[in-house]
């Protein structure tokens, strides 16, 4: 089911205040928030289990299971999440569809599309449309990336 333009503003901005860390989400592990900030650093690139658990300095084992315990999700989820959030800030600054794929670490606008279906049920092109959320984007470029 594809969700109202809308809709997917209100998802944004939830996504917008969980990331700017107003809902005391953020991981409090220091171990955790430098995986994070590894996986922040590195968006636009593959990355693996082993590469991040090592950024944190544990064993892959225990990190997945840290890091499920901290933020509430799967490693290849939380990174495609990211990649996503990526793509919708770069979207409301003006970007195309395929430099912000590109830019996020998809390998093309296509898997870009199948992955925010797949995670939100609807697809990245709605969030092109102009609105007062592409004006803020705009206004604070980085502030949610």
């Amino acid at each position: 089911t594809q969700r109202s333009p809308d809709a997917v503003k209100a998802i944004f901005r939830e996504i917008v205040r969980q990331v700017s860390g107003t809902d005391g989400r953020e991981p409090s592990d220091l171990r955790v928030l430098a995986a994070v900030d590894f996986i922040r650093q590195r968006v636009h690139q593959p990355v693996t289990l082993a590469e991040v658990a090592g950024s944190a300095h544990l064993s892959p084992s225990r990190f997945r299971h840290l890091f499920v315990q901290e933020t509430g999700m799967p490693l290849r989820t939380y990174v495609l999440w990211r990649r996503l959030l990526q793509v919708w800030v770069l979207l409301m600054q003006g970007e195309n569809l395929s430099t912000a794929a590109h830019a996020a670490g998809f390998a093309d606008s296509a898997h870009l599309s199948r992955t925010s279906r797949a995670m939100f049920g609807t697809p990245p092109s709605v969030l092109q449309m102009k609105g007062p959320l592409t004006t803020a984007a705009r206004r604070t470029p980085g502030h949610w990336g």
